[in-house]
């Protein structure tokens, strides 16, 4: 067995790397000598995926990383296509590498826990997949490259689903591991520092152990939407095309693949590949919109720049085909969590944001983690059982006390969506003062789910936010997390999540936020409209009002119906930031109707 702290692999590692970097940098692969690549195939070769160990395993996914990389730019600069031929062929394998190492551990692969950025390696891949089917001039190339996005997207979802299956461990025995993992890797890195191989070795075999003995939790049907890396590999423009609800919407793939952007463009009739490379000015837009730096204009102008790199073309497509109201946007990692709707799809004035047409003028927008899991996503739905309670309540807004905390009360929005369900559905499945218990109970078995409370940041090693119901003997905090939302089998079409932070949370890879609105999603809801900031003022209340209107009253999708409550709010509060008026998003699923 080949350790992980051998260090002749490791100067093997090192030198390959360097020698794709001279070959960048010089343009001239004649330095490159056979003895070397022929010592890295044979080491390649010599570790077995399927009965080596994790750390070997992690040598090899490297290692032909790097071998990929120098062969497809050596084919590039001498436009050798046997040699791009190797390097698609060597891609591909580190691909199906990280696939096997996800397949054989039991949650998501730390990258200071299991020495390597795994992922890291599985995107420089897919990357020169593309590169090399570009040498090689491959007539589908298209689908070759919207198939390894949804690849890609699926192996990090289904990675994350495997973490979130186990969030029993949430509780004191994760607190445990937690803290037992970092005293692991402490250790290990001290031997590491002192040449202690051995020790740091054991070490680190502990670790390995820890990740590959959790415990699973049985999975629930309704992840379905999520869990087959395979549905990635074949997924062409055509399944999109074959699975689109009507030919007024269209379906937008934001691929991002080091310093490229691919652009996948579907229509029932019609399909369209547009690429963008990343520049310094684009970076420059992309941070001060990611990090809240510019307000009023200055965020206007930087997100028309973003819009002008990454939609544009795709949208002046679109205006062609005629007739199309209505998008599915698959968002890559750069810009999972960007609200396209209130992007300026022309120069923005200079007195102020609002006085710009933006994309929610002209189209009603639902987003997803990628194109399978909406297609999934309408399968689902067919099979979704009609015995199921319309409609539930569940808030917690009259002012209590906790443990940890004072919630305070909001009667303005208690009273509002109070009346809504008055007026729209059975009071009887209304709970006004909910406790986490009544939450649990009740959840599962509803086609509609709203969701009134607070929300807060969780602090320690959960991830993401949750929201403050009422405390109870069981549940003496009262707080829902994304480990009490991720086990539940939900039954619900759409489920409304009124509460701070509802769509916020740490980015993971092509996975996307680690949101409740995710959340919600992994156990079964096929859409959520959930936001950020929503309880600061009365909007959160004008919004919900317009909302039932339009769905209930008018029989619009829910998409639109939504869209048309943001337009209605943006009109009748001129001036305010769109962050404001368009903080609540529509995921998943763009056409539920209230039946």
């Amino acid at each position: 067995s080949i350790s992980l702290l051998d260090g002749q692999l490791l100067q093997l590692v090192q030198k390959v790397n360097k020698a794709h970097f001279l070959s960048r940098k010089t343009e001239d692969c004649s330095s490159f000598q056979d003895s070397l690549y022929n010592q890295a195939v044979e080491s390649i070769d010599g570790i077995d995926p399927e009965s080596a160990s994790i750390t070997d395993l992690r040598i090899r996914n490297g290692l032909s990383k790097y071998l990929s990389a120098l062969e497809c730019s050596c084919a590039e600069i001498d436009d050798d296509a046997s040699l791009a031929a190797n390097a698609l062929q060597r891609a591909e394998q580190t691909m199906t590498d990280y696939e096997t190492f996800l397949g054989r551990i039991d949650t998501e692969p730390s990258q200071e826990a299991l020495l390597g950025d795994w992922h890291g390696n599985y995107l420089d891949a897919v990357d020169i997949v593309m590169r090399s089917n570009r040498i090689l001039k491959n007539d589908e190339y298209a689908n070759v490259a919207l198939s390894l996005s949804n690849r890609s997207k699926s192996v990090a979802l289904s990675s994350a689903l495997r973490n979130r299956s186990r969030m029993e461990l949430y509780d004191q025995k994760y607190l445990e591991i937690y803290q037992l993992l970092n005293e692991l890797k402490s250790n290990r890195d001290q031997a590491i520092n002192q040449s202690k191989v051995a020790e740091a070795k054991d070490a680190q075999d502990q670790i390995s152990y820890l990740y590959t003995n959790l415990i699973p939790l049985k999975d629930s049907t309704s992840r379905q939407l999520f869990r087959d890396i395979a549905y990635g590999y074949n997924f062409t423009n055509n399944d999109v095309q074959n699975d689109l609800p009507n030919y007024q919407t269209a379906a937008i793939d934001i691929f991002y693949g080091r310093g490229e952007i691919v652009i996948h463009t579907i229509t029932k009739t019609s399909q369209r590949q547009f690429t963008s490379t990343v520049d310094i000015s684009f970076i420059n837009a992309w941070r001060a919109i990611k990090n809240h730096d510019a307000t009023g204009n200055d965020a206007a102008k930087n997100a028309y720049k973003i819009y002008q790199k990454i939609l544009e073309p795709a949208i002046q497509w679109i205006r062609q085909q005629g007739g199309i109201n209505q998008l599915i946007i698959a968002r890559d990692k750069m810009f999972t969590d960007f609200a396209f709707d209130y992007f300026p799809t022309d120069e923005p004035k200079e007195y102020d944001w609002s006085g710009s047409r933006l994309l929610i003028d002209e189209f009603a927008i639902t987003y997803v983690y990628s194109l399978p899991v909406y297609t999934n996503a309408n399968s689902l739905m067919a099979n979704r059982s009609r015995s199921r309670k319309e409609w539930v309540g569940f808030t917690a807004l009259q002012g209590f006390e906790t443990a940890i905390r004072r919630v305070e009360a909001l009667p303005a929005l208690y009273s509002r969506v109070t009346e809504i369900s008055n007026r729209y559905f059975t009071s009887n499945h209304f709970y006004k003062n909910c406790t986490k218990d009544i939450f649990l109970d009740e959840v599962e078995q509803a086609k509609f789910i709203t969701v009134c409370t607070h929300g807060y940041e969780n602090s320690g090693p959960t991830e993401g936010y949750f929201m403050q119901m009422h405390p109870s003997l069981s549940y003496p905090s009262g707080e829902i997390r994304n480990e009490d939302i991720y086990p539940l089998n939900l039954s619900a079409d759409l489920s409304l999540l009124i509460n701070c932070h509802s769509a916020e949370g740490e980015i993971f890879t092509a996975e996307g936020e680690k949101s409740l609105a995710r959340a919600f999603m992994f156990a079964g809801s096929l859409s959520v409209i959930a936001g950020n900031d929503l309880l600061k003022d009365n909007m959160v209340s004008y919004l919900l009002s317009k909302f039932h209107k339009y769905w209930i009253d008018e029989g619009l999708s829910s998409a639109n119906a939504l869209r048309l409550a943001k337009l209605d709010a943006r009109s009748a509060f001129p001036g305010t930031p769109p962050e404001r008026w368009g903080s609540l998003l529509h995921y998943g699923l763009l056409d539920i109707y209230y039946d």
